[in-house]
């Protein structure tokens, strides 16, 4: 049922290099399929996390939402390309788990949970609540590495993100934004005016969450920007048609989410939990099918599509909640 990892550390990290031209030993066809084995022996320890992850959730907040998805291979290009030193077999994120609760409040006690817990390892925390980052970006990230009773994963390493909802919105209205206008806001190379948009909205709508009112001056700036960027506009115009290949609305299991950017369309294809090798092989196919056009494909798991929407609504280019907060914040300056 799970993928185990079949090559050495030394072929993962020359993989890595052959996909970003750096080395030739390996061609790239091997390299994806050594890419592709090791994403997928990242499931057994990202399921194992989220397990964890979702037993405690489940006890603090009623409407806690848990997601995880195995990295793309384009991100896992973007990450080696952007940081020199980094290598294949060294990326802390290539599975990935994420916890969304209703307030700051309930993602400290989760982190402390998860800190806590014999069953989960964590080597590493990144508070972006405490510190945000450049962007604006809000949240706990915490890495973790198994230790378990399976030795064949001994060491791999899973990212958790913790988030609250309005954090989540402001994430997922970046991510849309990336998609559809081809800004990189994530990456660090951006466009400045919509950098200093997404600034803006997060020390706004971190004024509204603390029960603040919010700083006038700011809402002005933003209020610019928005009439200069359209950004309601382009986030309500960016609606995708969703193509559904089993009416499977109720499942618990894998998801694979196509993004066509161009044709705004999603396809959504669902594997159940004894369908791992084959969703993985799906994956890396449409992956190198689909490479050099604007078509975003991601591995997912999630309780159901409910949860799936509500998790990564990115893909859905559902930024209802976002821009519901951006017209309070703009309706708050005077004419």
């Amino acid at each position: 049922m799970w993928i185990e990892p079949e090559f050495s550390k030394k072929q993962i990290r020359k993989a890595g290099e052959s996909l970003i031209g750096k080395d030739e030993k390996i061609g790239i066809d091997d390299a994806l399929i050594i890419l592709s084995n090791w994403r997928g022996s990242h499931a057994y320890p990202l399921n194992s996390v989220q397990n964890s992850l979702r037993y405690r959730a489940k006890q603090l907040d009623n409407d806690y939402i848990i997601t995880q998805r195995l990295k793309r291979a384009s991100s896992i290009k973007d990450k080696l390309n952007r940081f020199p030193d980094m290598k294949l077999d060294r990326i802390q994120d290539i599975g990935g788990c994420r916890a969304i609760l209703s307030n700051t409040q309930l993602v400290y006690q989760l982190r402390e949970d998860i800190i806590n817990m014999q069953s989960v390892n964590i080597i590493k925390e990144y508070d972006y609540i405490e510190k945000p980052k450049e962007s604006g970006y809000r949240g706990i990230h915490l890495i973790s590495q198994y230790c378990g009773k399976q030795s064949i994963f001994e060491g791999l390493r899973i990212e958790i993100q913790i988030r609250n909802k309005i954090q989540h919105y402001w994430a997922t209205a970046v991510e849309i934004i990336d998609r559809f206008t081809n800004q990189q806001l994530k990456s660090g190379l951006e466009d400045n005016k919509w950098v200093l948009f997404f600034k803006l909205m997060s020390l706004l709508m971190t004024d509204i969450e603390k029960g603040k009112t919010i700083n006038l001056e700011y809402a002005k700036q933003l209020k610019n920007l928005e009439n200069e960027l359209k950004v309601k506009e382009k986030l309500t115009n960016y609606s995708v048609f969703v193509n559904w290949t089993e009416n499977e609305e109720k499942r618990k299991g894998k998801f694979l989410l196509m993004l066509d950017t161009n044709k705004r369309t999603i396809s959504v294809e669902y594997f159940n939990d004894r369908q791992l090798l084959e969703a993985t092989k799906n994956y890396a196919h449409l992956e190198k099918q689909f490479e050099e056009k604007n078509i975003d494909i991601v591995l997912v798991e999630a309780k159901s599509i409910q949860e799936l929407k509500k998790g990564y609504p990115n893909y859905f280019a559902d930024s209802s909640a976002f821009t519901g907060y951006l017209s309070y914040c703009i309706n708050q300056v005077s004419e």
